[in-house]
């Protein structure tokens, strides 16, 4: 009977040791697996240079989140044109007698025949802002490239503002400026929705990489007086 009781009692022991065993290696994988995931994702713009941002895959809107709600992710003005041609600016554009078809005025989605803005040089930091006219927010961004033409932005940043002088960055989920993925052709519609909707008036697209040109047509995204 005692020795019926020992091995039962050694049999449990050595059970508990395997289990134990069991999820300790479990759970160093999976500490290895996300410190793994972490850096596929987070390698710099730059190559693994210097910087402080990061690709970050672009996620959906999250369902049920009330400021990724079709209510508040509404074209803000660039489509309808109830944004007007003022209210747009750039770094730079290629000048009407290298190519009349490319103009800031351009930078709206569906602009036909080759028409979009165009930054004046293949360099990154060139960058289109756009005056919402009021204090909006702010969800995300719609972008396109130009028609008709292979040239369009691969990778931008996004920043925003409330009076034009002080500007923040659109930030990933750990902190660093995020990089959002662009286009990959010149006619399809990419959305790109920040973490979290922002409050701002000024939104300013700054190109970090580009296919042949940095060209672009884009919409904001989100709500206003709401």
């Amino acid at each position: 009977m005692h020795k019926i009781l020992f091995w039962q009692d050694t049999h449990q022991f050595f059970l508990f040791i395997f289990q134990a065993v069991n999820i300790f290696f479990t759970l160093l994988t999976w500490g290895l697996l996300a410190t793994f995931t972490h850096s596929e994702i987070s390698n710099e713009i730059s190559g693994g240079g210097g910087g402080d941002f990061h690709f970050v895959d672009d996620p959906p809107p999250p369902i049920g989140d009330h400021q990724h709600s079709s209510t508040c992710a509404r074209p803000l003005g660039l489509t309808s044109r109830s944004i007007e041609d003022w209210q747009l600016s750039a770094s730079s554009s290629r000048p009407r007698s290298e190519d009349p078809l490319c103009g800031v005025r351009h930078a709206r989605l569906h602009r036909r025949g080759g028409r979009a803005w165009c930054a004046a040089r293949r360099a990154r930091g060139e960058w289109i802002s756009v005056d919402l006219g009021v204090e909006s927010t702010v969800s995300g961004v719609v972008t396109q490239g130009r028609e008709d033409k292979a040239e369009w932005v691969t990778s931008f940043l996004l920043s925003y503002s409330l009076d034009s002088t002080r500007w923040e960055f659109a930030r990933d989920i750990y902190g660093s400026k995020k990089v959002f993925r662009g286009n990959s052709d010149a006619y399809s519609l990419r959305h790109s929705y920040l973490e979290h909707p922002v409050r701002a008036r000024f939104v300013r697209i700054h190109v970090a990489g580009w296919h042949n040109h940095p060209a672009m047509r884009m919409e904001i995204i989100g709500c206003q007086g709401e």
